[in-house]
């Protein structure tokens, strides 16, 4: 939904351009609208793909603690394996029955329109204490 709203803005500008080409307002809005889209969807891409990580290092995890494994590799990084250790298809399993909440990042300007001030350093009272923790 949010690649479409996007489409749909790129789209309302390209048309204002098509009516009027030489609109420089509306060139420097559809670049300004396009860079800001694309880099949206970049943030929202690695959110879901942090996600997913997240989900299938504690299944693989909560698998291997409970199988008594020492270890669980990925079977690119071993040179040869017995079929029977491969543990691909079970872990994939569990991994498919996770309900994962896929929730929109907030972009930076929504989530803190104002920087809370930084806290005042305190100054010390004992000159001695000052000196100490130089």
């Amino acid at each position: 939904s949010l690649q479409g709203d996007m489409q749909t803005k790129l789209n309302d500008i390209q048309q204002r351009l098509e009516a009027n080409p030489k609109d420089a307002e509306a060139q420097k809005e559809l670049q300004a609208v396009y860079m800001s889209a694309q880099q949206r969807m970049q943030v929202e891409q690695q959110n879901v793909v942090n996600l997913l990580y997240d989900a299938i290092q504690r299944v693989i995890n909560t698998y291997r603690t409970e199988k008594g494994y020492a270890v669980i590799i990925s079977t690119e990084a071993v040179a040869a394996f017995d079929s029977k250790s491969d543990v691909t298809n079970e872990v994939l399993d569990l991994v498919n029955k996770q309900k994962l909440d896929f929730k929109s990042v907030t972009p930076e300007a929504e989530k803190a329109p104002e920087a809370a001030p930084a806290p005042k350093a305190e100054t010390p009272k004992d000159d001695k204490a000052a000196k100490a923790k130089k």
